[in-house]
């Protein structure tokens, strides 16, 4: 008995057991659907936009990580590529275990806080649903995971020279795997202002910070001002503004959207000159007169899209997040209110405020975590046109961390406190 509790509180057979029950789960629940890779519109959008990043060049509507992978792939193997990139969804998401566990362990200082979040996080199916899709979905929420962890040890001055300048680098990767990373910029920007102010005297660490935040800024403004120059925008894509199209066209502002095509695409072959055929690739490459009234549109109609942006926040508290799982019975059973996250943060915020006022505790990595969750609705909301929830997935990992550290302001057992 002695030796089944020592293994029970080895962190390395939890975190063990909890990556091999996840991998059995979602290796599950793909069998149950027949091992089906999920392919949209959207995945032949990445295959187009990976040919144009390859021959050197910027292209209009995405950014270049997830294309490149997809286009390296295809021309490796092509009739495996698809299959490729769900284990590298799958590997990269069990992987996010281990700094999810990092994550609370160190905020909360209670390993069993941190193996039941750790846990309900790697098997749930709400998360796991997006592995099988030919989307950014599934690689953004494990890179949240990660860069949560990225903080947490800033927060906490554990190796922070390291993770400061690893912040930096993996932030603007981030944003180049999908721009609504763009939105995590303040919770990173305040926990590296406070970590440089509490750090104010170690010259190293000040001169590390500085340049990390110098090199967010120049490595962003770089991209941005190459799309400037291939596109005449400051962007980082274009699919904030097609997406603000459909909006006013959905308000009836606009009559059509310009130049939306969907085509029948097929990769170039690979090396034994294979080839993968999407029957809906689409591409959008509107003029610029059609654009610039669609500018004048939006400026003109400022208020009453507001009202509309406003409209869809209410409304998506109604909405269901029940992620990809492709099976009625897990839909019935793990289908949440996105009203129910809203509900939490808020009471998570006020609680944080009251330990902020009145209990002069260190809020920080709580104010990172809330000003991710806020980013990100916000930015679903105001940056789609529809299917906000999937589109907020990203910053969901968040309420992982914050439902642990909300239960431990309530525990005051010492007998339950573990060491950092």
């Amino acid at each position: 008995m002695t030796k089944i509790k020592k293994l029970l509180h080895s962190e390395r057979f939890v975190l063990s057991m909890i990556i091999i029950i996840g991998l059995a789960l979602n290796v599950a629940r793909m069998a149950a659907i027949g091992f089906q890779i999920g392919v949209y519109d959207d995945s032949g959008s990445y295959f187009t936009s990976g040919d144009v990043f390859a021959s050197g060049n910027i292209d209009h509507l995405r950014t270049p990580v997830y294309p490149l992978l997809c286009h390296f792939l295809a021309s490796i193997s092509a009739p495996h590529t698809f299959k490729i990139i769900v284990i590298l969804q799958l590997l990269v998401y069990l992987s996010s275990a281990l700094p999810m566990y990092y994550a609370v362990s160190r905020l909360t200082r209670r390993k069993r806080f941190a193996a039941i979040a750790t846990a309900l996080y790697t098997w749930s199916p709400m998360f796991g649903g997006y592995i099988h899709l030919i989307l950014t979905e599934s690689f953004a929420i494990s890179c949240t995971t990660y860069l949560i962890a990225l903080l947490t040890a800033i927060t906490l001055s554990r190796h922070k020279i390291a993770a400061t300048i690893g912040t930096a680098v993996f932030l603007v990767f981030m944003i180049m795997l999908r721009p609504f990373f763009v939105c995590f910029i303040p919770a990173v920007a305040i926990v590296m202002i406070y970590a440089l102010i509490k750090s104010i005297r170690n010259r190293l660490y000040v001169i590390a910070n500085i340049a990390s935040m110098i090199g967010i800024a120049l490595a962003l403004g770089g991209y941005m001002a190459a799309y400037n120059r291939a596109y005449g925008s400051y962007s980082f894509s274009c699919v904030y503004e097609l997406n603000r199209c459909l909006a006013l066209k959905k308000l009836e502002l606009i009559p059509t959207i310009e130049s939306l095509n969907y085509f029948g695409y097929a990769t170039k072959g690979d090396i034994n000159d294979d080839v993968i055929f999407m029957p809906e690739s689409w591409v959008w490459q509107p003029s610029q007169q059609y654009r610039d009234m669609c500018e004048k549109i939006y400026n003109d109609n400022f208020v009453t899209y507001t009202k509309a942006k406003i409209f869809d926040f209410l409304y998506s508290f109604v909405l269901f997040y029940t992620g990809e799982m492709n099976s009625p019975v897990l839909e019935s059973l793990f289908h949440m209110r996105i009203s129910y996250f809203y509900l939490f943060t808020v009471l998570f915020i006020l609680l944080e405020l009251y330990y902020l006022f009145w209990r002069k505790s260190c809020v920080v990595i709580s104010a990172a975590l809330a000003l991710i969750f806020v980013g990100g609705v916000f930015t679903a909301i105001w940056g789609a046109d529809s299917q906000f929830v999937r589109i907020m997935t990203p910053m969901l990992p968040c309420v992982f961390v914050m439902a642990p550290i909300f239960l431990s302001r309530f525990s005051f057992s010492i007998d339950n406190i573990d060491k950092p």
